[in-house]
């Protein structure tokens, strides 16, 4: 559960503003990977107001696919899931799915979106396919971001997929694709 942490002053929100503020619009269709507490999920709909934001978490599910969110961390998960509803309720241009990411990507239809927020699944083989199977939903132009660039083997599986990484205060990494 690393990187859903609110007190953790690595997990402010000052590099995911920034990195909206330096290449996203207010009108971005965006899809975050991981919304857990649904804190960067509420910058997102505050900063793309005129767009639409695609929340994927899979919370209850996911002490059934990491035994780290067994018996005692799914309670935790639950509470989190309840926490992101009542944040993101008021939230019009918000759509919270409760999917795995595997789940999610294949409705999604090609080169649609704006941004990809990923900050799911810390597993190596989850980065791995968060990264190939998202990236191909952006527009041309659009950006692959995330959080969590500090840890090892995220930086190490981005930096391997993308050339040209920008990284931010908070750990925000983030990419500008074009084909």
């Amino acid at each position: 559960m690393s990187g859903h942490d609110t007190t953790n002053p690595g997990n402010q929100l000052h590099g995911l503003y920034k990195m909206l503020s330096t290449f996203v619009s207010d009108d971005a269709h965006v899809v975050e990977v991981g919304s857990f507490e649904g804190v960067s999920t509420e910058l997102l709909a505050r900063y793309c107001h005129q767009g639409k934001i695609w929340s994927i978490d899979p919370y209850e599910k996911a002490y059934e696919i990491d035994s780290e969110f067994a018996q005692e961390g799914r309670d935790a998960v639950l509470k989190a899931r309840v926490v992101a509803a009542k944040r993101l309720k008021s939230y019009e241009n918000v759509k919270q799915l409760i999917l795995t990411s595997a789940a999610a990507v294949g409705a999604v239809t090609d080169r649609t979106l704006d941004l990809v927020y990923i900050d799911g699944d810390h597993r190596r083989p989850g980065i791995r396919f968060d990264l190939r199977a998202w990236m191909p939903k952006l527009v041309d132009g659009g950006v692959l971001a995330g959080h969590d660039y500090g840890d090892a083997v995220i930086k190490e599986e981005v930096d391997e997929f993308l050339s040209e990484v920008h990284t931010f205060s908070d750990g925000t990494w983030a990419a500008r694709i074009t084909y």
